[in-house]
């Protein structure tokens, strides 16, 4: 499971709406940091997926980290679309819910 992924699950998993709600405001907070910027001293290699096929970038010092599609750490909060859809597709095939997002049968 990956950062994104535990924040669903506890979504999942919470019925109170306080704990929702800071999870919720945990999440714009992160959204609404400063770019993340490569401050070492050499420069860092990253995978990231560009155009659906994943291959590895170079991020400089002084620059910005871009993860591909997925946009800037952390203004676009990398990953939380295709998190999102993978945790209502879930292992069974259930919305988190328990309601069933596959077609009814007649």
């Amino acid at each position: 499971m990956n950062f994104l992924g535990l924040h669903f699950s506890a979504a999942e998993t919470l019925n109170d709406e306080v704990p929702l709600q800071r999870l919720v405001d945990y999440m714009v907070e992160l959204a609404s940091l400063p770019d993340a910027i490569n401050n070492g001293t050499t420069a860092q290699i990253i995978e990231v997926i560009e155009r659906g096929d994943s291959k590895e970038k170079r991020i400089e010092v002084g620059e910005v980290f871009e993860l591909g599609d997925d946009g800037r750490l952390w203004r676009d909060l990398p990953g939380f679309g295709w998190n999102l859809t993978e945790s209502f597709q879930g292992k069974s095939g259930r919305c988190p819910h328990g309601k069933s997002h596959q077609p009814a049968r007649d």
